[in-house]
């Protein structure tokens, strides 16, 4: 299994997580919900992991395409780190 590739892959899911967090974050300040420092937390954490997992895997990508297994674990962490991450609000 490719590590790097999966990582590096993983943190791309992360950043558009955070983006994805910015959504609440528009409501939050429509509705004065008092929910804002919260979605924010859960979108500069997100964002901030997704960029450090893309940092440690830049100059290490490999040029070979991703297998099944690799496919497998990027569709598995995956789930996992979009459950973690969206439940931090």
């Amino acid at each position: 299994m490719n590590v790097t590739l999966v990582l590096h892959i993983l943190g791309a899911l992360l950043i558009f997580l955070a983006g994805a967090l910015l959504f609440p974050v528009g409501f939050s300040v429509w509705y004065h919900d008092g929910a804002l420092a919260a979605l924010l937390e859960a979108c500069m954490v997100s964002l901030l992991m997704g960029l450090f997992l893309i940092y440690i895997t830049r100059g290490s990508r490999s040029k070979r395409e991703p297998a099944i297994r690799d496919g497998f674990a990027i569709v598995t962490f995956g789930w996992l780190v979009f459950a973690l991450f969206g439940a931090i609000p």
